[in-house]
C-alpha cells in the first residue's frame, strides 16, 4: 500500500506543471551543486536499471561509464554498458577495463542475471565506441579534471578502481569518494567500539568475491568509502507480498509508460522466469546510486577498516572517541523507507513525464 501510495504522490508532483517551460520535476536530492561522478559497472540487470536513475537527478554529472567483468565478462559487460549508455542519451565515454581479478577466482554470477547479464534481452546495437583508454586511466584523468570532486559509484568487482590507485599514487587525492555494492558480509552486529567483527560473503555477493584484496587496496587508500552491501540492501525490496492477491511491486514499479518501457519489461520479465513467490528483487546498485542523489536516506557505522579474507568479511568498527576521523562507513539501515520508496519508484515516473 506505501509503494502504491509512493507511485501516486510521485506521479502527482510530476504532472502538476513543475519547471519551466514545460520541463517535469526531477528527483528530490540533498545535493544543492553539481556533483561529477563516474560508475564502474559489470553491467548486469540491477545496474541497468541504476543508470536510469543519473538522469532523474538534475546535479548529476555522468563523466564516464567503465566496465568490468563480474556478472558476466568484461567484453559482454561492455556491450551491455556501451548499448545502455546510448539507450539513455549519455554522451560520456564509456572505457573497458580489467579482464581478470587483482587477487581471487572470478566467480560469473550468469544465474541471476541471464547468460548476458540482462536476462537475455538485447539492447539496440550502439553507434559509438568505446572509449580508447583503459578504465584505470580514464578514471584517474577524469578525477584530476574535476579536482578533488568525482563520486565513483562501483556496481561490481572493485578491480578497476584498485588499478586506478595502485597505478596512479595520487589518485586517492582527487576522488571525493567511492560508493561501492561490494560490501558484503552478514555481519549481525555493529554496536560494540572498536571491536572486530566478521561475517560470512555469501556466494551471491559476487561483487566482493570476485576481487576480495581489492576492497583492501581501497580502503587503506586514503579515499573516503562508504560499503552498501547485504547487510542493508535486502531491507528494501520489490516483488510479492505475502498478502494474498497483493499484486507484485516490481509490476508497479514498471508500470508508467515510456519510451523505455520496452525494455524495462522485457528484462524485467527475467525475474518472472524464477517463479511467483522466487519473483523478487533488492537492487542494491539502485540503493547505491540513491545514497549519492541524498546521501541521508541511509544511517551508517563508521568503521577503522574492512578487509575481506577468503569468504570472510572482517571490520573494525572506529571508537567513538575518532569516529570523525573515518575515511570508511558502512550503510546499515534505510533511515527514511517512505522517503526512500518515493525515490525508487520516480524512475519510470520520471521518464513518462518526458513524453
Amino acid at each position: 500500500m506505501k509503494r502504491l501510495l509512493a507511485l501516486c504522490v510521485c506521479a502527482a508532483l510530476l504532472f502538476s506543471g513543475c519547471g519551466a517551460a514545460g520541463k517535469q520535476a526531477h528527483i528530490s536530492t540533498a545535493l544543492t551543486q553539481r556533483t561529477p561522478i563516474l560508475i564502474d559497472s559489470d553491467g548486469n540487470i540491477s545496474d541497468f536499471y541504476a543508470l536510469a536513475y543519473v538522469n532523474t537527478c538534475d546535479k548529476l554529472d555522468l563523466r564516464a561509464i567503465t566496465c568490468s567483468y563480474g556478472a558476466v565478462s568484461l567484453e559482454q559487460a561492455g556491450i551491455n554498458l556501451l548499448s545502455s549508455a546510448e539507450l539513455y542519451g549519455f554522451s560520456c565515454p564509456v572505457a573497458l577495463g580489467a579482464r581478470y581479478p587483482t587477487s581471487s577466482f572470478v566467480i560469473y554470477n550468469s544465474q541471476t542475471d541471464g547468460k548476458n547479464g540482462l536476462g537475455d534481452v538485447i539492447l539496440p546495437t550502439p553507434k559509438k565506441q568505446f572509449d580508447s583508454r583503459p578504465a584505470w586511466q580514464v578514471m584517474y584523468e577524469t578525477a584530476k579534471e574535476e579536482g578533488g570532486k568525482l563520486q565513483i559509484i562501483c556496481m561490481g568487482p572493485l578491480t578497476n578502481v584498485a588499478r586506478a590507485i595502485t597505478e596512479y599514487p595520487d589518485f586517492k587525492d582527487y576522488v571525493a569518494g567511492v560508493t561501492t555494492t561490494a560490501g558484503g558480509g552478514s555481519v549481525e552486529d555493529l554496536a560494540s567500539d572498536g571491536t572486530r567483527l566478521t561475517g560470512p560473503v555469501m556466494p551471491e555477493q559476487s561483487d566482493l568475491l570476485n576481487d576480495t584484496g581489492a576492497l583492501e587496496t581501497l580502503t587503506t587508500s586514503g579515499i573516503p568509502v562508504t560499503l552498501i552491501g547485504t547487510y542493508v540492501s535486502p531491507g528494501y525490496f520489490l516483488g510479492y507480498s505475502p498478502e494474498k492477491g497483493a499484486e507484485n511491486t516490481l509490476d508497479v514499479w514498471l508500470a508508467p509508460e515510456s519510451t523505455y518501457s520496452e525494455y524495462f519489461l522485457a528484462v524485467r520479465e527475467h525475474f518472472k522466469a524464477s517463479g511467483k513467490f522466487q519473483d523478487i528483487a533488492a537492487f542494491p546498485s539502485v540503493m547505491a546510486i540513491l545514497s549519492v542523489i541524498d546521501p541521508t536516506l541511509l544511517t551508517y557505522s563508521p568503521l577503522k577498516s574492512a578487509v575481506c579474507r577468503e569468504s570472510t568479511l572482517e571490520i573494525m568498527q572506529m571508537p567513538m572517541q575518532d569516529r570523525d576521523s573515518s575515511t570508511i562507513q558502512i550503510a546499515t539501515s534505510i533511515s527514511d523507507l517512505d522517503q526512500y520508496d518515493e525515490m525508487f519508484m520516480f524512475m519510470p515516473i520520471y521518464y513518462r513525464a518526458q513524453e
